[in-house]
């Protein structure tokens, strides 16, 4: 399957709310995690045509996704550190909301 054989509609339908929950995860926030979904959905959108089929298209917008998050973690920690840009925190430092994701999971 290439970018061209891709059903989007069908993608997003399928996968958003799985997305949307790993955005949370990783962000914290579902105000936040919906930006984010919304943000990957267009990359995805943008760079389609690049899909090979290499892997699953649930694969790939996971690598979106989480592209999409950890750049934001990245500049948020580096506004809140004073960090000269072109330095990027470590996301090992970075911290998790693992409390509030497990209440939410539960919630679904």
């Amino acid at each position: 399957m290439s970018g061209h054989d891709l059903d989007f509609d069908d993608i997003v339908s399928r996968h958003w709310r799985e997305l949307h929950l790993y955005c949370y995860r990783m962000l914290g926030s579902l105000d936040e995690a919906e930006d984010h979904v919304q943000d990957a959905f267009a990359r995805a959108w943008r760079t389609r045509e690049s899909f090979q089929g290499r892997s699953t298209p649930r694969t790939w917008l996971y690598r979106i996704a989480t592209n999409v998050c950890l750049d934001t973690l990245r500049r948020d920690a580096r506004r809140s550190s004073g960090a000269p840009p072109g330095t990027e925190p470590s996301v090992a430092a970075m911290s998790w909301p693992a409390a509030q994701t497990d209440a939410f999971a539960a919630a679904l």
